[in-house]
């Protein structure tokens, strides 16, 4: 006789998750967060410009028909600085490269002889050639800027009060000028 054999078939796993100490972390977290968040701040540092200074700056801005606009195309083969008086346009070509590094010095010294002679302008075209990195637009734009600690220093008059103020500030506004081209 033979024996009768019962096959019993697996049982499916049955796989209980417990998420209580889960929800318990998440309950205790969700108020250190947002208690965290109140504590951090975002704070920009103002630079104390005088309030001529102030008013020129924002006064060049308004400015949507400029009289005079600076524009720097720079490439590795060479700075063109162009200076548009109402229509007149002067161009100075000097040289990009001083050996391996930036002719920073040479464009320093163009930009002061042009802000020496139009104070008052505030704003910068940059047009960078595709060739120049990111760091070295970076490095011109930061030439741009000001003349530096011991760099010449501009005097601006209020148009309303009278009043002078002198900075060393050149081009703090720089517009880029070929991001549409190809």
């Amino acid at each position: 006789m033979r024996k009768k054999t019962i096959v019993k078939m697996p049982e499916e796993p049955n796989y209980d998750l417990d998420l209580a100490p889960m929800l318990a972390m998440m309950v205790a977290l969700i108020p250190i967060l947002l208690l965290s968040t109140v504590f951090v701040k975002v704070k920009i540092i103002e630079s104390p410009l005088p309030q001529v200074i102030q008013e020129a700056i924002a006064e060049d801005q308004k400015n949507g028909e400029r009289k005079v606009e600076i524009s720097l195309e720079a490439s590795l083969k060479g700075f063109v600085l162009v200076v548009d008086n109402n229509g007149r346009k002067q161009k100075k070509k000097f040289s990009a490269t001083k050996g391996e590094e930036l002719n920073l010095d040479g464009l320093k010294k163009a930009l002061i002889e042009v802000k020496k002679r139009y104070p008052r302008s505030f704003q910068l075209m940059l047009k960078p050639g595709s060739e120049l990195s990111y760091k070295q637009i970076v490095q011109i734009m930061d030439t741009a800027r000001d003349t530096g600690k011991n760099g010449p220093e501009f005097t601006v008059k209020s148009s309303q009060t009278e009043e002078e103020a002198s900075t060393n500030l050149m081009f703090p506004k720089v517009v880029f000028g070929n991001l549409m081209e190809g």
